[in-house]
């Protein structure tokens, strides 16, 4: 992805994957930030379900409880989470209407090059509760 901003955010998710503390703390501002979100911006093509499921898999993660993930899928999870979270990115998330438009690319860009992790993340979890 030729995207500065998203290699700015994986820079970060690099520093990030290692600490268990900071993935979670980034989890729970993706949550903060799902709840607080108008539910029309988030509503297309299954982002708020994408976004969760993102954020439990880092939250698996770094509770040690899933490890079966690549690193290297973990740093794209990460990165575009970050992403996410970022408001000023390509496209800065306060220009209203449009603001979203470049983490929503990101990250189905994202999730469509890790779905096949992220379904075998799935069917653990569902595996597991």
């Amino acid at each position: 992805m030729r995207n500065h901003f998203y290699k700015i955010a994986l820079t970060q998710a690099m520093r990030l994957a290692g600490k268990p503390g900071k993935m979670l703390q980034l989890v729970a501002q993706l949550l903060h930030r799902l709840y607080h979100m108008d539910r029309d911006q988030i509503s297309v093509a299954g982002i708020k379900e994408r976004l969760q499921t993102l954020g439990r898999l880092v939250a698996s993660y770094a509770r040690g409880h899933y490890r079966e993930v690549p690193f290297k899928t973990l740093l794209k999870v990460i990165a575009a989470l970050v992403y996410f979270l970022n408001p000023i990115d390509l496209v800065p998330d306060a220009i209203i209407g449009i603001g979203l438009v470049d983490d929503l690319a990101v990250l189905t860009w994202v999730y469509s090059s890790v779905k096949e992790e992220v379904n075998k993340f799935v069917m653990w979890e569902t595996s597991h509760n």
